[in-house]
Order: structure tokens, then C-alpha cells, then sequence
């Protein structure tokens, strides 16, 4: 998926190996798979607060979502900007403000029963130093995104071991 952007970014992704349900295709898993992160409890945390700050999202408004509509579906202050599959590669990217992404993908895994979770956020357009000769808000913009990121990469890592926990192994959604 290309992020957008025209300058640096700061950016993670994490990747982890999950069983495929037989009969499961990659699309129908990634779909599972996004409903398990947005529902998580630690990212229902964080949407406590996005509720809070104006963005509302419900666990029932995410128990029914397809996670294909770009454009509608929308977690909090997530929306789906993109959604697209190729063989062996289902991907789903989100904008939550002007530079801000987040991706879920879902490919083959090493062997026939496997699959691979992944997932990535980014802030783009961050000036490669945060004390450059950029703008004041984007020197801002830089030494935020840098402070904030070693404690963003650890909670990433957590959503996506939650979300691999309550990853439905069966044909039924995940418990809320």
C-alpha cells in the first residue's frame, strides 16, 4: 500500500505467524484480524479516549463491519482509505489525520496452514531531523513523532500480540 506523503516518516511494522483456519481465505482473516485489534483491550482503551476527544467507535458498530468499504468504514478516528488483494497479500490502510496511517495485512504464510499478520503505522511528512532548519511546527511535528516513537513501537507490538490472541481459530468472530 503507498502511504501518501511527500517528506521522512516516522514508521514501524510488526509481523507475526498465525494458524489458517481450513477453508479461510486470507481476505475473510484479515477481516478477522482488524475486528481482534480494534476490539482488543488495550485498544479499546485507546478508543475510550478518542470517544472522549470527539471520535466515537462501539464494539457493536465493529462486530459488524466488513472492512471493505473505503471511504465509510470507519474505527474512531481510523478511516479506510484503501483495501486491496493480490495474490497471496490482502491489505487494508487507514488515515487517522492529514499524515497520519496505519496498515493491517494479511499474506501466505510459510506453509499451506499458516499465515502472517502485519501491520505498520507511520506519521509522514516528519522533517529526517527534528531540529532542522524546518518550520517551527514542523520542527514540533519531528521531535514529537521521535520522543513518542519508542513508546509507540512497544505498543504496537502489544496490540498486535493481543490481536493474535483473540484471533478467532474457527469460522465464528472473535468474543468481545
Amino acid at each position: 500500500a503507498s502511504l501518501g506523503g511527500s517528506g521522512g516518516c516516522a514508521s514501524d511494522a510488526f509481523a507475526c505467524i498465525v494458524p489458517l483456519p481450513r477453508g479461510v481465505q486470507l481476505a475473510a482473516l484479515n477481516e478477522r484480524y482488524m475486528r481482534a485489534f480494534f476490539t482488543s483491550p488495550l485498544f479499546r482503551a485507546e478508543r475510550a479516549i478518542l470517544a472522549a476527544a470527539g471520535y466515537p467507535s462501539t464494539d457493536a458498530e465493529i462486530a459488524v463491519m466488513r472492512f471493505d468499504r473505503p471511504g465509510t468504514d470507519r474505527v474512531a478516528i481510523f478511516d479506510l482509505t484503501s483495501r486491496s488483494a493480490s495474490s497471496g497479500l490482502d491489505e487494508a490502510l487507514y488515515s487517522w489525520s492529514p499524515s497520519g496511517r496505519t496498515w493491517f495485512g494479511v499474506r501466505d504464510g510459510p506453509n499451506a496452514h499458516s499465515a502472517e499478520l502485519l501491520c505498520g503505522s507511520a506519521i509522514l511528512d516528519v522533517p529526517a531531523a527534528p531540529f532542522s532548519n524546518a518550520p517551527l511546527g514542523e520542527q514540533l511535528k519531528g521531535a514529537l513523532a521521535y520522543s513518542f516513537w519508542p513508546l509507540h513501537r512497544a505498543y504496537g507490538q502489544l496490540l498486535l500480540a493481543e490481536a493474535r490472541l483473540r484471533l478467532p481459530t474457527g469460522n465464528s468472530p472473535p468474543e468481545s
